[in-house]
């Protein structure tokens, strides 16, 4: 039509259905434009608890849903932590895990000669076993765990658990124990005898006795090269 120089344009001539399909386009982009800014506006990505970031799996600028399928981070609370305890099914025994109650753990820092010591209760017990190990785990929470001395994650730790108090057993040293149940008894004449005992609990240093000693019985605690029944000993009062 510019070439010719004469007649009346068509509106096809003029591209104007070509030109309002592109305005329409840009419309629609701006409209979605301010629709993603308003959103953009309203969205506010919130942690369900105060803790800090262990991992990301977004960056800067990269599209997200709002869905559980969809993770943007991993996250672990500051204002409380947990550690798992491993312990045995019989020490599981001296335990007494209730709501009302809570037993006390003293933790302290694995192979540190710094005194490092933090104080939790034991809030409950896992209910499955380990299928490798066969041990329970006992969970015990520490409060505020940034507070100085810092209780890190991933950190090893060594814990002593209050447990139950025993009442009518008897306490002795690991090494007044002769072979697995027996101890030695220094009779009220002087003479040695051996008595198989019933044992609650043993660990390295001490052994707990439930039966089989009488209230003033004398336990032999020192080492005995040759052992026969009735021989004559000397008795040395331990103080």
């Amino acid at each position: 039509w510019e070439a010719l120089g004469e007649g009346t344009p068509s509106a096809l001539t003029l591209r104007k259905p070509q030109l309002a399909v592109a305005r329409a386009r840009i419309d629609s982009a701006e409209a979605i434009l301010r629709q993603a800014q308003r959103d953009l506006a309203r969205t506010e990505v919130k942690a369900p608890y105060t803790g800090r970031v262990l991992s990301k799996t977004v960056d800067r600028g990269q599209y997200v849903t709002a869905s559980p399928a969809a993770p943007i981070a991993r996250i672990y609370a500051t204002d409380s932590a947990e550690i798992r305890l491993p312990i045995t099914e019989r020490e599981a025994t001296f335990l007494q895990t209730t709501a009302a109650e809570r037993i006390d753990v003293r933790i302290t820092k694995s192979n540190s000669m710094e005194p490092h010591i933090w104080h939790g209760k034991l809030s409950r017990m896992e209910a499955t076993i380990d299928p490798a190990s066969r041990l329970l785990y006992a969970v015990a929470e520490v409060q505020n765990p940034f507070k100085a001395p810092v209780l890190r994650r991933g950190q090893f730790v060594h814990a002593e658990i209050t447990g139950k108090v025993m009442e009518q057993v008897y306490s002795i040293p690991r090494y007044a124990l002769r072979s697995s149940d027996t101890v030695y008894i220094a009779t009220a004449d002087n003479t040695l005898q051996t008595r198989r005992v019933d044992i609650v609990k043993s660990d390295a240093k001490q052994v707990i006795i439930r039966a089989g000693l009488e209230p003033g019985e004398r336990v032999v605690s020192s080492p005995i090269a040759y052992f026969i029944e009735n021989m004559p000993v000397e008795v040395t009062e331990t103080p």
